[in-house]
């Protein structure tokens, strides 16, 4: 069992890092600010060490939510929720692993007729408190720094060596915020059930994420770097860092949330500062989209393999 346990662990980690991955470093690697070879350096890092010392809280919210005693139940989600994110990586979609593992836990539950209302509605609020508040934080931070930034650096080379140093210690953070946040999607379900350490599930779910984001993450990258709005260097940054700051809000209360939704309400903040016009709203309808369909697929297919057990 415990050889099955790993593997679904894995497979859930490296899709994540796959797929979220692109919400720290999309519209840094499209902007060509950093090399992906840096970004990828700097999210293995800090993606395992996010993991290792913020992850906690979030897997204690998993625990109230899913008792984790039926490990076979347990890995019917993990592996429903990393094919549904497979998927929308394939397409290219930037989606919620979070909605995908919560999606499979709430269609356990109602299979089982066990469920815990309160981290749920926790959770559930989450969905729409997190993009707001990177939106939020995207347009008044940008709109604050943008003028006293390009006052007071005027030199062009100055300016651009600038802008490399602040994508260096906003990836770090990102990549922190991202490993403290969602570890818990990959191992929080099992940590419960086991006789593992939580701190050994930490270590290999923070490995698992930062191998999906150096082989598989660029597909989504440039959905979310340029698809969106176009953004400049400095805003670049900027949206990347109202994301990472709202995931990290939401790691110390210890709630799982959406990095996907979080960058793009951090990506539309920046974009708001010059015009709604220059949003591309078709891009926005299809990732909303690619949030609905991941969580249908990972609840019905959740549905299928609790049947075949």
């Amino acid at each position: 069992m415990i050889i099955f346990i790993i593997i679904a662990v894995s497979f859930v980690g490296w899709n994540l890092g796959a797929n979220d991955a692109s919400n720290i470093f999309g519209t840094i690697i499209s902007n060509k600010i950093l090399k992906f070879k840096t970004a990828g350096i700097i999210g293995t890092i800090f993606v395992i060490l996010g993991a290792v010392i913020g992850g906690k809280n979030g897997i204690e919210t998993y625990n109230s939510l899913y008792n984790g005693q039926d490990l076979k139940i347990a890995l019917a989600i993990s592996f429903a929720a990393g094919i549904s994110v497979l998927i929308m990586t394939i397409f290219k979609i930037p989606v919620s692993t979070t909605h995908s593992i919560l999606s499979g836990i709430v269609v356990s539950a109602l299979i089982s007729g066990n469920i815990n209302v309160a981290p749920l509605f926790k959770i559930f609020t989450s969905w729409f408190l997190s993009p707001i508040g990177a939106m939020g934080l995207g347009y008044i931070i940008y709109k604050i720094s943008r003028k006293f930034i390009r006052n007071k650096i005027k030199n062009v080379l100055v300016f651009n060596k600038f802008i490399k140093i602040l994508a260096i210690l906003i990836g770090i953070y990102g990549s922190y915020s991202l490993g403290a946040n969602n570890v818990a999607n990959v191992v929080g379900i099992f940590a419960k059930g086991t006789n593992f350490s939580i701190n050994l599930w930490l270590i290999l779910g923070g490995i698992s994420i930062s191998f999906g984001l150096v082989t598989y993450s660029k597909r989504v990258m440039k959905t979310v770097g340029l698809d969106i709005v176009y953004l400049d260097n400095y805003g670049a940054l900027v949206a990347v860092l109202a994301s990472a700051i709202v995931i990290h809000l939401y790691s110390v209360i210890g709630v799982p949330v959406s990095s996907s939704q979080a960058i793009v309400g951090g990506v539309i903040g920046v974009g708001m500062t010059e015009s709604v016009r220059n949003i591309n709203y078709k891009i926005i309808l299809k990732i909303v989209s690619g949030w609905i369909y991941s969580i249908l697929i990972s609840g019905f297919l959740t549905f299928i393999f609790i049947k075949l057990l």
